[in-house]
């Protein structure tokens, strides 16, 4: 078994990565999924919606339909199976890859700046740089003012790799906003959400976006964190155990992402249908998994494949193994699932400024 792991390790996951908090972004960041049930479109009017959404865990491949890849790659001869009946992806990494740099490089930096600036009266701004993620392109904003109002950043999801872009922001906003009414947990501020924002030079197209206020600060060092100062360090793994139990606290009767409440209450709720079962959820973590080694991987070794074949078997029974019986039917508690240094800002003394990327927060077992 431990062969199997270190094998793991060396390629790209390790059964351990299930519940490490960056699997959800890492699983994503590699295939486009959606709902085993299709969704209805979420309205714009977030505070109108009455969303009718899928449980976010028992997930489906979906077949990349993507906006600019209705080429047609590798058409089989008539009366053939392609690639999608097979089971494969439409589009090779490299395909991907262009996709998401085109999309990219297609934002207009004056309509950003022009939109950032409907957030705060108009007034005047710049572009002061602009970075991308995983799932995001960043925009930071400077206004011509030195109120507290100064800086803004525009998040936009990146169109090719994000299945629901709207979802996913209406999600983070309804998670963040909760979190600022029930908690001290350091958030950023939501100046704004929408999706009906033209932000490409050579398109009709609308993008979604949130725009939220600039925290001043730095991604956590882990290098500062090992090499500061004694008490810098105590105070701020005070901070974040401070922030883990506030979440700990935090309990719902369901697994899933947060959505705006349908009947307009102050709390949002989990994302419907939904899990009751820890273990049904697992369950759905390993499909996840499982699903993520069945494309293709060029130049792939045979022998790397073999053994990948042999983990996902050895696996599939230990992930019942991580739940425990009594709390199989809850109660559910919210994770933010990406609690990494890179998105968690801090002074220069190590305390806590700003928790961030709460995208794929959702409730699970404790």
């Amino acid at each position: 078994m431990l062969y199997v792991l270190l094998r793991l390790v060396r390629t790209r996951w390790t059964a351990v990565a299930v519940y490490r908090s960056d699997i959800w972004g890492r699983l994503l960041r590699y295939s486009q999924y959606s709902p085993a049930t299709p969704t209805e479109t979420l309205e714009a009017d977030v505070e109108a919606t009455a969303p009718e959404t899928t449980e976010p865990i028992a997930l489906v491949r979906n077949t990349y339909s993507l906006k600019k890849a209705s080429i047609e790659i590798n058409k089989p001869r008539a009366g053939s199976p392609g690639p999608v009946e097979l089971g494969f992806p439409t589009l090779t990494g490299e395909q991907e890859e262009q996709l998401i740099n085109d999309f990219i490089t297609s934002l207009d930096a004056d309509a950003i700046c022009n939109l950032a600036a409907s957030y705060n009266h108009g007034k005047p701004c710049k572009v002061l740089r602009n970075t991308s993620g995983s799932f995001n392109v960043c925009f930071f904003i400077k206004f011509d003012d030195d109120d507290d109002d100064g800086k803004v950043v525009v998040r936009i999801p990146i169109e090719p790799v994000v299945a629901r872009p709207w979802e996913k922001v209406v999600s983070e906003v309804a998670t963040i906003q909760y979190l600022q009414q029930k908690t001290s947990i350091p958030v950023p501020r939501i100046r704004g959400h929408g999706r009906g924002a033209k932000l490409m030079k050579d398109s009709s197209a609308t993008q979604v976006y949130v725009v939220a206020d600039l925290v001043e600060g730095d991604m956590l060092d882990k290098k500062l964190l090992i090499e500061g100062q004694e008490e810098h360090r105590k105070g701020f793994y005070s901070e974040l155990i401070d922030i883990l139990a506030e979440l700990r606290k935090l309990e719902f009767p369901s697994i899933g992402s947060l959505l705006p409440n349908p009947d307009g209450g102050p709390h949002p709720i989990p994302s419907l249908p939904n899990l009751k079962s820890a273990k049904a959820y697992m369950k759905g973590q390993w499909r996840f998994v499982s699903d993520f080694f069945s494309p293709p991987v060029r130049d792939e070794d045979l022998d790397d494949s073999r053994a990948e074949i042999m983990a996902l078997h050895h696996m599939e029974p230990i992930f019942d193994q991580f739940i425990d019986p009594p709390l199989d039917g809850g109660p559910f508690v919210l994770h933010h699932m990406d609690l990494r240094s890179p998105n968690i800002i801090v002074d220069k003394f190590l305390r806590i400024e700003d928790v961030i990327d709460w995208e794929f927060a959702l409730t699970q077992q404790t």
